[in-house]
């Protein structure tokens, strides 16, 4: 939907676009849970609960009056809200209002500081012929799916922790390969997946090499390997990971984390239907995100569940 080109330049010059995901706005108690209730409420002649905000497309003003709201992917229909939400808009008063907000601690979700912050992509690596599927099949399974991986400032620097010389090899902290291999080896691309859990993973490794080092950076490449089956055999993915990490010394920081799973995966999630037949490929990249970048603290999924994604 959103690769449309009229509707990109009707958005980015009409609206301020905000994506927030809906699973907390139905539980948070606090001023954002009740703005978007209202939105919502607006929408009905009946009283409806917190619990029931729907996902979807929201038009509003800032002083939280609704224009229209659809949950719709299809991008004509898309246009003709964005057109109806401008008339309504144009025909009122233009709003200006400073909000206040006091986040619900309980799902309040931010960044470890001085953490690191991956965007992953997953894209299945199918032409529409072979696909051999409806034509909204077609672009829900052509789509790509979005996320990202937060990893805490212990963790990234544990993968320096021991003395390594050019050509050692030495395994991936346990907690960053159990959190990408259980939360981010998934197939999200037609969108929420189900999370593997622990007894999922019948086999995982990453091993770290040292390329390069010196006073001022070191690299690292990575290899390794992941099995993945559900408790009911009806879903798994068979995958080979491999990437390059570099690490700036002298700036503490990374410069380069590049990381690609590529495998054969099977199955769909609860929410997730519509997947091709069989096993398909799948391709998982992992990218260092742009710390100056606000899309990076929008919370993975997994994070839903804190204490499983961060182990703790």
């Amino acid at each position: 939907m959103f690769s449309d080109p009229k509707l990109i330049q009707l958005v980015q010059k009409n609206f301020v676009p905000v994506a927030i995901d809906i699973w907390y706005l139905r539980r948070q108690e606090d001023e954002k849970g009740r703005f978007v209730h209202n939105l919502i409420q607006q929408h009905y002649d009946k009283p409806v609960m917190q619990e029931q905000i729907r996902q979807g497309i929201y038009h509003f003003t800032a002083d939280g009056t609704l224009l229209n709201f659809r949950n719709h992917r299809d991008p004509e229909i898309v246009k003709s809200l964005i057109d109806d939400s401008l008339i309504k808009f144009c025909a009122g008063q233009i709003y200006e209002d400073t909000l206040q907000f006091h986040a619900d601690a309980r799902y309040d979700r931010q960044p470890p500081p001085n953490g690191i912050i991956l965007n992953t992509y997953s894209r299945i690596l199918l032409t529409k012929s072979e696909l051999g599927l409806s034509t909204d099949q077609w672009s829900r399974n052509l789509s790509t799916g979005r996320d990202h991986v937060w990893l805490t400032e212990e963790e990234w620097r544990s993968m320096f922790s021991q003395p390594a010389e050019l050509g050692d090899q030495y395994p991936i902290p346990k907690s960053i390969l159990e959190r990408i291999v259980r939360f981010h080896l998934v197939d999200n691309v037609r969108g929420e997946p189900s999370m593997w859990n622990t007894d999922n993973i019948k086999d995982a490794e990453m091993n770290l090499t040292v390329m390069e080092k010196t006073p001022e950076n070191v690299s690292l490449s990575v290899e390794g390997s992941a099995c993945l089956e559900a408790d009911e055999k009806d879903r798994g993915f068979v995958t080979h990971l491999s990437g390059i990490l570099e690490y700036n010394v002298t700036q503490k920081q990374f410069e380069r984390f590049d990381l690609l799973a590529k495998g054969n995966f099977w199955g769909e999630g609860l929410y997730t239907g519509g997947a091709p037949k069989g096993k398909f490929p799948l391709v998982i990249a992992f990218q260092l995100a742009d710390s100056h970048i606000v899309a990076g603290s929008v919370p993975p999924q997994g994070t839903r569940s804190p204490k499983e994604y961060f182990g703790n």
